[in-house]
Order: C-alpha cells, then structure tokens, then sequence
C-alpha cells in the first residue's frame, strides 16, 4: 500500500468511524486524560528528550521472536522502522493529541497491519513498553510517590486512548479485506452460466446469480434471506451426505455454494 493509499484508508476511517475532533475529545473525556494528565506527560516528555532506550527495548523483544523477527528482512527495514519507533514514543508522552496525532496513529495501525503486525504481537508491545516505563517515570517524579502515581496514571491513559486508536485500524483494514473478497466472489458467481447460490451454513440464500434467476423464471427477483427449501424442490441430501441430485454442494464450514446445472420439476 502506498502512501497515496495509506492517507485515502485514513481518510476512510475517519469518515465510516468517525474518529473526528469531537469523538476524540470524547474518547479523552471518557478516559479522564484532563489538564494535569496532559501537564505531567509534557514534564515526562522533556525528561526524556533526545533519549530511544525505550525503541531500543522494543525492537530488542521484537527480535527476541521468529515471528516478529520476520517482520524485519534486513538492514534498511530494521533501521526505517526503529527510527519511525523513537517518533511513535516521543508524540506519545508531547501531550498533542489532536486531529495530527490521531491521523498519525491510525497511520500507524494500517502500517502495522500491512506488514503483517498481527494483534497479537502489536498489543502485547504495550505490555513490555508500560513495564519499561515503571522505572522511568519513578525517576520523573523525583522518587515521590503521590506524584509517581498521577504520571504513570497518565501515561497508561494515553496508551490505551492509542490502543483504542489502533484497534479502530486494524478492525477497518479486515474489514475492507473481507469486502474485497466477497465482491470477487460474488463478481465470480454472477459471471458463471451455470445457476449459482451461495448459502449460509443453515442454508439460508445469501444470493443468487442472474443465471440461477432465469432458471427461475425471474431475474429481476433477489432471492436473499429465504431457506432453500422454501425456494426450490432440488433435494440436498441423500444417503446422509452434503450432496445435490442435479448440480454440486460445496460446504464451507460457515457457507455453501450450490451450482446447479440443471433440474427438471425441481423448481417450484
């Protein structure tokens, strides 16, 4: 995905989600991130300023497993991303978190995605991340623990405000996969001379291809959300397996695909 691409599926999910200015104010209302968060996360931040023992540690777990491992294939990929890494930390702790930042992080979210970053791996970071933080933010608080408190408080508040963030990422860019394939498939069905239904797995019609609407005397009908039963007299089952008299039943698992070639009085 380029960056064209990239800014069009961010674009994207700001519109079909709505993570605009006033829902990420309410996102930050919810998670109390207030005036003293923000004021201490600024303090942290100077503190830490021109410091990447934090990417450092990262990119360290990362190489401890094969399978994000895998995710760095050399040298220049290794240094682009520990580099975008020190960024992604040091906007955490700046204590902006306007329409930029969270642009910025679904950016974020839809890279990790697309070099196969699964969940998992991503979310399980933060874990490692906030346990590096426990000692790090003892020190910014000067050793005081009321103090220690409200900042590691804050810095959990706005872990989880990016979590959310990415969350919103990944859930779109499934979502936009699962799309894709089901208009290839249905794409595929319509196209084939045969009469084709895709059925749910209790055999209720998902849809029909136009060739199977002509065998049914009515092509301008859909035919969705009815039992197959209901809609054809073509026996499914015989001797107990998932077969077709007149065509083929493909089962798979969840959904089904019936094509059918041909049926004589089987139609009602």
């Amino acid at each position: 995905m380029d960056q064209r691409r990239i800014e069009k599926a961010i674009a994207a999910i700001v519109r079909e989600i709505g993570v605009d200015g006033a829902e990420a104010d309410r996102r930050r209302d919810y998670l109390k991130l207030g005036d003293r968060d923000l004021a201490l996360l600024k303090e942290f931040h100077e503190q830490q300023a021109g410091k990447q023992v934090l990417a450092d540690a990262f990119y360290d777990h990362l190489l401890s497993f094969d399978e994000t491992r895998a995710l760095l294939p050399d040298a220049d990929t290794f240094l682009r991303l520990k580099q975008a890494l020190a960024l992604y930390f040091d906007r955490l702790t700046a204590g902006d978190y306007g329409d930029a930042y969270v642009q910025n992080r679904l950016r974020i979210g839809l890279t990790h995605q697309r070099i196969g970053l699964a969940p998992k791996w991503y979310f399980g970071t933060y874990t490692h991340y906030l346990s590096e933080l426990l000692p790090k933010a003892w020190q910014a608080s000067g050793e005081n623990a009321p103090k220690f408190i409200e900042t590691y408080r804050a810095l959990l508040k706005v872990v989880f405000f990016d979590m959310g963030l990415a969350i919103d990422a990944y859930r779109h860019a499934d979502q936009q996969a699962i799309r894709a394939a089901k208009d290839h498939l249905q794409n595929v069905i319509s196209s084939v001379p045969l009469g084709m239904l895709l059925l749910s797995g209790d055999l209720q019609i998902i849809s029909a291809n136009l060739a199977f609407r002509e065998m049914m005397g009515d092509p301008e009908k859909e035919f969705r959300e009815g039992l197959f039963s209901r809609c054809c007299r073509l026996p499914i089952w015989r001797n107990g397996r998932r077969r077709c008299w007149e065509g083929v039943f493909i089962n798979a698992r969840r959904s089904s695909i019936l094509m059918i070639s041909g049926a004589t009085g089987g139609f009602r």
